[in-house]
């Protein structure tokens, strides 16, 4: 059986089928079009290096057949169907949040330090049709095929950014990007986090690589991009501190009847017990989570030519590519591997090992070969002397995975995953109404996703201007939860589920007015079959289904008062299922001077931000497997904690610098992130980012 379907000639009759009626459909739509409301694309005129983040329109649509360098321009795009590329991004004033869950928003929480686990507190329990293997607890910070830069140059660019810390943490990254001569770009970028943490046996060492190189021939005709990604992260557990300490480092502890009683506290984190540690109080818990990806995309561009005056008079003959015929092949690899022993906490893992009682050592490894192909119209067509946009652009594309699961002491698995994908957003600059359509369906026999289904439909309708934004956004998703949670076998643990389909369904309103800064967003959430782990002192692994509906009203308000800025991010949410536990209330601020000195050399903020999160039941979390479980038996006291920071921009390069927690000690000693794991005290940290254009 070959992807999913019977026989190759289905195969390619699905999919033929399906490409011609979407190539009659859109020829339908060149015929109708007129020249009324149609922007002309002038990227290659008006590109300036060095904006803040201004979206550019589509640069790779209309290609020069003749090449002259009268500009330098240093552009990037994440998109891979239309390459819509974005000018070099230089706003500073956020630069001292280079933590991915500071970047989110306070989307994630963490374990304690920078680089450890994370679990969402914003979840929205949706979920595309691709193979999911279950290990996510180290999501924004992953370096794969979705999160590489693909820069476009007509000089060396590279940037370079070192960040650093109390308890030796640091954060560096540097990124290249360069081209050969016309047809040829290529970058590669470096990163690594490191850090010793808090308390003992808390070291996190995370590095990635990417690199990339791509070819364009040089009458436009075909295009070569090829990617590759590597992440190795390695951390050391502790299990959290001991339940001896629970409250002494904070100065309070919980008493039988739940109240907060005063209790003596050591003077430093690194001796403090932890589950993890034997007598001589080191750890041999360690866990590693390494990947690499590699793919290969082919594009074959068909399309018009058309002759262009150019200011000079010059006669300049262009391609405009309307559709594209794209073919991808990738392999993917990750590795998840545990070893340790502590046979006291129970929690962790049982009394006695299924397959080898003196080996306290777990992995599974997960490869994937995947194969895509997609039929591409680019939005765009063209008539003798211009280049026309149409109302849409959209991507059809039939998708197969080959899935591997090898697992250490247990059997092989193998798995299929066909689906059927299609994507259109609008494309006229000039209409109010703006939409796009996102539709998956798991097609073929025998397939982890068969049947399965994922649509995703967003529309918003511009008032005028002074009025700003509305918008809907509806999505229907049905799939199959992470293998993690049906099957499991290991040294650990074992588990054999045979859970039906998680359903998510989201209805959400927006509204946003550029004038005011200003947005909201509601949204309803609804899930049925949802697993989790949940926690129970007897049996270390327990996993249960959830039906319920999750409300939630996001704000964002910017505020500018002379010198003064203020950000405000706040979220409210609320369920009706007792099985899930989240915060009500997250809220994330900066409150900050903003100037320029020295006739402009120096631009400078220097304020605090402001983080908060409502109590509620923090999770555990099991290291064995990589897991947060949700608990109901205590409740948290969490309370504001506060940074000040200070950021400096000359030219291209920018420092900053911060204290994080500096209101440690106004309310309590500390709190936690996830049971028996307290977040970091007071921190200081400082950091460069600069950057060089040729």
């Amino acid at each position: 059986m070959l992807f999913g379907v019977k026989s190759w000639r289905t195969f390619i009759k699905i999919f033929v089928a399906l490409s011609s009626i979407w190539l009659l459909f859109a020829q339908q739509l060149v015929a109708q079009i007129n020249r009324g409301g149609v922007k002309r694309d002038t990227t290659l005129n008006t590109v300036i290096a060095d904006t803040l983040n201004q979206e550019k329109p589509d640069s790779i649509e209309v290609f020069e057949l003749s090449y002259e360098e009268k500009y330098k321009s240093i552009r990037f795009t994440t998109s891979q169907e239309y390459f819509k590329y974005q000018n070099v991004d230089t706003l500073f004033d956020v630069e001292h949040q280079f933590d991915p869950i500071n970047d989110l928003k306070l989307k994630y929480n963490n374990i304690g330090i920078l680089g450890s686990p994370v679990y969402d507190m914003m979840p929205d329990y949706s979920s595309k049709l691709h193979f999911d293997l279950g290990f996510n607890q180290f999501k924004p910070c992953k370096i794969n095929a979705d999160s590489i830069e693909i820069y476009k140059v007509n000089a060396p660019y590279t940037k370079l950014i070192w960040r650093f810390g109390s308890k030796e943490q640091q954060f560096f990254k540097v990124l290249h990007a360069n081209r050969i001569k016309e047809v040829l770009q290529f970058g590669i970028s470096i990163n690594r986090i490191s850090g010793e943490g808090f308390y003992a046996n808390q070291k996190v060492r995370n590095s990635g690589f990417s690199a990339y190189t791509d070819y364009d021939s040089k009458n436009k005709k075909y295009k070569l991009l090829t990617t590759f990604t590597s992440q190795a992260y390695v951390q050391e557990h502790n299990g959290g501190i001991s339940e001896a300490y629970l409250g002494q480092i904070f100065s309070k502890e919980l008493n039988t009847a739940g109240q907060l009683i005063a209790t003596t506290q050591p003077h430093r984190r690194d001796i403090v017990n932890t589950n993890f540690s034997d007598l001589s109080g080191t750890s041999n818990s360690f866990g590693r989570n390494n990947g690499l990806n590699l793919a290969i995309n082919q594009y074959f561009n068909f399309g018009k030519y058309f002759t262009e005056t150019a200011t000079d008079s010059t006669l300049i003959k262009r391609f405009v590519p309307q559709f594209r015929l794209k073919h991808k092949i990738a392999f993917e690899r990750e590795d998840h591997v545990f070893e340790g022993k502590n046979e006291s906490n129970y929690f962790f893992y049982p009394t006695e090992l299924r397959y080898d009682a003196n080996t306290y050592l777990d992995s599974i490894r997960t490869s994937k070969w995947i194969n895509q192909l997609a039929l591409i119209q680019t939005g765009k067509t063209a008539n003798k002397n211009d280049a026309l946009n149409l109302p849409f652009k959209s991507v059809l594309s039939l998708n197969y995975e080959r899935i591997t699961v090898k697992r250490l002491f247990a059997d092989t698995l193998k798995f299929n995953n066909t689906w059927l994908a299609f994507n259109a957003t609008d494309n006229l600059v000039e209409s109010p109404l703006s939409f796009s359509i996102d539709a998956q369906y798991g097609i073929g026999v025998n397939n982890y996703q068969s049947n399965k289904i994922f649509l995703k439909a967003k529309a918003n309708y511009q008032l005028p201007q002074s009025f700003g934004k509305v918008g809907i956004s509806i999505t229907a998703n049905s799939y199959n939860a992470a293998l993690l949670y049906q099957n499991y076998d290991s040294n650990f643990y074992n588990w054999q589920n045979n859970f039906n389909a998680t359903n998510a369904n989201i209805a959400s309103l927006n509204y946003s007015n550029q004038k005011y800064k200003l947005s909201i967003n509601a949204s309803r959430i609804n899930f049925s079959n949802l697993p989790y782990f949940f926690y129970d002192a007897l049996d270390p692994v327990n996993i249960n289904t959830s039906n319920g509906n999750l409300y939630r009203i996001e704000i964002n308000k910017a505020f500018k008062f002379g010198w003064l800025k203020m950000q405000h991010h706040l979220t409210f949410q609320t369920e009706n299922n007792n099985d899930i536990d989240l915060p009500n209330w997250l809220y994330n601020g900066s409150f900050y001077y903003s100037g320029n000195w020295f006739k402009r050399a120096l631009n400078f903020n220097t304020g605090f931000d402001v983080r908060y999160l409502s109590n509620f039941n923090l999770p555990y979390y099991n290291p064995v497997i990589g897991q947060f479980y949700y608990q109901s038996n205590v409740e948290y006291a969490l309370y504001p904690t506060i940074d000040f920071f200070i950021n400096f921009k000359i030219q291209t390069a920018v420092l900053f610098f911060k204290v994080e927690y500096l209101n440690q000690n106004w309310f309590q000693r500390g709190y936690y992130t996830a049971v028996n794991y307290p977040a970091p005290d007071y921190t200081f940290r400082g950091g460069i980012s600069w950057r060089f254009f040729d």
